[in-house]
């Protein structure tokens, strides 16, 4: 296929070569006086496009009339063909070592071997012929005749005085097309002339090297990727410059026998650059962070990339010449424009300066290769312009990403000063803590053994109470105990202490432990460890802990139903132990904010004190072992961990030579976790039916009881476990007033109370919110969703109760108000409130149904998109009035006004307003007005 196309590549271009013969070929007189020939003009060419002719052939003169004047035509020179030049000279004295130089006409690389293979000969008067030399970029400098340039298609040259001389130059390409080959005569003397461009390319190639060693230099300090990548993009690009230099010094000092690998140098050095280029991006702007999808595509386009490279360089060496097509290469070159482009829109300064410096790049690049071209000539150097300044620009920009690290180290440094001096004070307070903590404890045992022991009856309330007591206390001095613990992890004063035993025994112990809680909270439990005792290595206080932790924080967000599992894994060397939960999981971005201190404390309010995930991290980097958990919201989490069981893991000290029992002393499960007792269900109803129905939303049980006991006497009382089941008991019920924490599971009291006071059904509720958080802040957050009040917690009982009482009275006065307009003005109600909306929509439907004697509750119910009892509730608590009521006396007061208009008989009025018995009519109104309709 190659073959083919390059035929007829060649008959295109034969029509740019003159047919006719060529004139009487004038011999080339050189004139040892000048120091330069160029014998371009007395060349003929010969195409030889099946690669047999040889230079016994054309001395013969077999072929002479094919041989053609030079073309200027740069396409008319495709390789894996031989081309052969002739050039008659003759030297008016005797030249001994010049060079005979192939040339091209590039204004940048003229003298840049475009041959690879060069090979001279001789042909004097007498017909003999005479190898001169060889030359060319892929010929070892073992078989040149001129050493000194390894990039230079020069052979050295010999000349007799006074005699004509023939000379036939083959030349080849295999890996590129060549271009227009210019014959010169160079004394030694005079040498190669400097080019401007090399010159330069020297100097950037330095320029490169140094600032790649100052960007290693700070990779050892600053330990960033970017500067890695930088780096060696920065070293591509100092050898690529060493590679185009024209006396090939690359080649000179790397691989003098074997130039041909100097193109796969050049691939590597160009598509390695653009690789390198890519992935410094990457890590320069943090694209993972700024964007996951975006990431991922320009990962696919580095592997992308790095494929076509290794397949480039694999059928370079098969085929000896570039297979990718061009068009395959501007298609990624597309795909790297258009990820630039859409970096430019990050809200990113570092993305701007990644963005500008590579469209710098591309802007004299483009320029570079339209001035090689002859298209534009913009009086400089394009190329080294280009490079220069993405240089400067990503200096500019990794030094001001130095500043942006040394700010966020500062703040980092910051904030672990703060969060040291947080641990400092919570393990003094914790220390602080122990001495009321045990005055409380110790009072609360000695209550429950005196009653015990003397039979002492108290009431069911009080038993409940001293139980709620007794375990807030244990889980309090449990929390005391996690904060010390963190204490001593940050002091460095906690160690392992390692003893020998049987790990599967103490697993086992541990997740029994947890059998009651799953069995009250009805979650299927699932335990898996291999069947025999497995003895190993293990600090049995930090792995009880750990495993405690984690198997607590799995119950805790597991709702009734869900399922908790753990596995146990075992070798010689590792334990490793699964536990998955089905709870509502964690979102992607806040899985590395999960082991923090104190994290669940702004989070959840009463899901856990965010302490005890933080303390099972550092306890199991203490074990120097791994953790991980992977989560899906609606899914659950999964945590795993990983820890050494081998004696050799384990430093000298922290071995202790006894072993232990597992009976020795059991966890302490049930302090973490049983907050919420299994006590019998407070009275839902109040004994007293005409009390108002208080709703109380809380996820902590026992404060949700608590609250009701302390309002049962005043209230009927409903619970709700969470906003979700709060929200639907509102609906149905319809309460007096609600009482709600602010944090929760599902959505929490803010959304709650929004949701409430903007349904129709709801709206007229006053809420109560209650939340540990006392600040201006949340409580100004709160007021504004509609609460009616804000109580902070811990709370007096008797002020909760006069609050809720204020707001009840507060509500029988709007009842008056709403119940004033409707008897004056039935039809003139002004709309300010999500309730007054409800109310003239209520009467509006009334009097658009006043003459329909079948109009009753239940259509009015309909009407209004409510059932009858959330109707009948909610007039109740706006008008006290039902809903029968406040029909008929809207029909008895329409009738009156119809009376009084003269606008009928009190028979005929009495169908207008719906009333099918003229006698019932008659009562109904003496009963409303004192007086018979005929009176009026």
């Amino acid at each position: 296929m190659n073959r083919l196309k390059q035929l007829l590549l060649l008959f295109c271009t034969l029509p740019s070569l003159a047919y006719s013969q060529a004139r009487e070929e004038s011999v080339y007189v050189v004139d040892t006086n000048r120091q330069v020939h160029d014998l371009a003009a007395y060349t003929t060419l010969f195409i030889d496009s099946s690669g047999t002719i040889t230079a016994r052939q054309l001395a013969e003169g077999q072929l002479n009339k094919r041989f053609q004047q030079l073309t200027a035509d740069k396409n008319a020179y495709p390789n894996k063909f031989n081309y052969w030049l002739r050039i008659p000279v003759e030297a008016s004295e005797q030249i001994r070592n010049w060079w005979l130089v192939i040339k091209t006409p590039s204004t940048t690389y003229n003298y840049y071997a475009q041959w690879e293979y060069v090979t001279a000969y001789m042909l004097d008067e007498q017909g003999q012929i005479q190898a001169v030399g060889s030359s060319g970029l892929l010929t070892p400098r073992s078989v040149k005749s001129v050493k000194e340039a390894a990039g230079l298609a020069a052979v050295c040259l010999t000349l007799p005085a006074n005699k004509k001389q023939t000379l036939l130059i083959r030349l080849r390409n295999d890996f590129y097309p060549g271009l227009p080959p210019l014959p010169e005569l160079r004394s030694p003397t005079v040498g190669i002339p400097t080019n401007s461009f090399v010159q330069m390319g020297y100097v950037l190639s330095a320029i490169a090297a140094i600032l790649g060693l100052l960007s290693f230099f700070f990779l050892v300090f600053v330990r960033e990727k970017a500067y890695l990548f930088f780096s060696i993009y920065l070293l591509f690009l100092s050898l690529h410059y060493l590679i185009i230099d024209p006396k090939a010094s690359f080649i000179n000092y790397f691989i003098p026998e074997h130039p041909q690998i100097v193109f796969y140098c050049f691939h590597i050095l160009t598509s390695g650059g653009i690789l390198f280029f890519l992935l410094f991006g990457r890590s320069f702007i943090n694209l993972p962070r700024l964007s996951g999808r975006i990431d991922q595509f320009l990962l696919w386009l580095v592997r992308l990339w790095g494929t076509a490279i290794v397949l480039e360089l694999v059928l370079m060496t098969i085929y000896h010449e570039p297979v990718l097509s061009p068009w395959a290469i501007a298609i990624l070159l597309i795909f790297v424009v258009g990820l630039l482009i859409r970096i430019a829109f990050f809200n990113s300064i570092l993305a701007r300066f990644y963005v500008a410096g590579a469209l710098w790049l591309i802007l004299f690049s483009v320029m570079g290769y339209l001035w090689e071209k002859g298209v534009i000539e913009p009086g400089f150097i394009p190329w080294p312009v280009a490079q220069v300044g993405q240089i400067i620009i990503y200096m500019i920009g990794l030094a001001y990403k130095i500043r942006l690290n040394e700010a966020a180290r500062a703040e980092a440094d910051r904030i672990k000063e703060i969060d040291t001096i947080k641990s400092r004070f919570f393990a003094n307070i914790s220390h602080e803590f122990r001495t009321p903590l045990t005055l409380i404890q110790g009072p609360l045992k000695q209550i429950e053994a005196g009653i015990q022991k003397d039979g002492v009856t108290l009431s069911d309330g009080m038993v409940r109470h001293l139980k709620t007591m007794r375990r807030n206390t244990d889980r309090l001095l449990e929390l005391v105990n996690q904060l010390l613990d963190l204490s001593k992890l940050d002091s460095g004063a906690m160690h392992l202490r390692v003893l020998r035993g049987d790990i599967i025994q103490l697993v086992k112990v541990i997740a029994e432990s947890f059998d009651s809680l799953a069995e009250r909270k009805r979650i299927h439990y699932h335990v898996y460890y291999p069947e025999k005792s497995h003895w190993g290595y293990f600090d049995r206080d930090k792995l009880e802990k750990i495993v405690t932790n984690l198997l607590s924080n799995a119950f805790k967000y597991t709702p009734e139903g869900g399922t908790v599992a753990m596995r146990v894994d075992m070798d010689e060397n590792r334990f490793r132990l699964s536990i998955e939960d089905s709870g509502p999981g964690i979102a992607q971005n806040e899985l590395d904010q999960i082991f923090d201190r104190f994290y669940q404390v702004e989070a959840v309010e009463n899901s856990g004190s965010g302490i005890g995930l933080a303390l099972v991290k550092e306890l199991i980097d203490l074990y120097r072992g791994q953790i991980s958990v992977s989560s899906e919201p609606g899914r659950g989490s999964r945590f795993k961990i990983s820890l050494a069981i081998d004696q050799a893991s384990f430093r000298p000290g922290e071995i202790i030579v006894d072993n232990f029992s597992t009976e020795s002393r059991l966890p302490a499960a049930g302090s973490l976790i049983d907050t919420e007792a299994d006590d019998d269900p407070v009275s839902m109803v109040s004994p007293v039916p005409a009390h108002p129905l208080a709703l109380i939303i809380e996820d902590n049980r026992d404060l949700r009881r608590f609250i009701a006991s302390c309002i049962s006497e005043q209230f009927r009382v409903l619970e709700a476990d969470s906003g979700a089941t709060g929200w639907q008991s509102a609906i149905s019920a319809i309460p007096d007033i609600i009482i709600s924490d602010v944090m929760m599971p599902g959505f929490d009291g803010f959304q709650l109370t929004e949701k409430l006071k903007k349904d129709v059904r709801t709206s007229h509720v006053p809420v109560i919110l209650l939340t540990a958080k006392a600040g201006q802040q949340h409580k100004l957050e709160g007021l504004k969703t509609g609460a009616d009040d804000y109580l902070t917690k811990p709370f007096d009982a008797p002020e909760l109760l006069t609050r809720m009482d204020n707001l009840i009275a507060q509500r029988r006065l709007l009842r008056k108000k709403f119940a004033g307009q409707i008897i004056l003005k039935p039809s003139e109600i002004v709309v300010e409130s999500t309730d007054e909306r409800f109310l003239q929509n209520v009467m509006k439907s009334i009097e658009q149904h006043l003459s329909d004697e079948e109009f009753n509750v239940e259509k009015l119910a309909d009407s209004v998109a409510m059932s009858r009892s959330q109707l009948h509730r909610k007039l109740q608590a706006l008008l006290d009035q039902s809903p029968s009521d406040l029909l008929r006396q809207t029909r008895l007061l329409r009738a009156k006004e119809l009376l009084q208009k003269r606008a009928g008989v009190p028979s005929e009025v009495a169908y207008q307003v719906g009333f099918s018995s003229h006698t019932y009519f008659s009562k109904a109104f003496r009963d409303e007005f004192g007086i018979s309709p005929s009176e009026v």
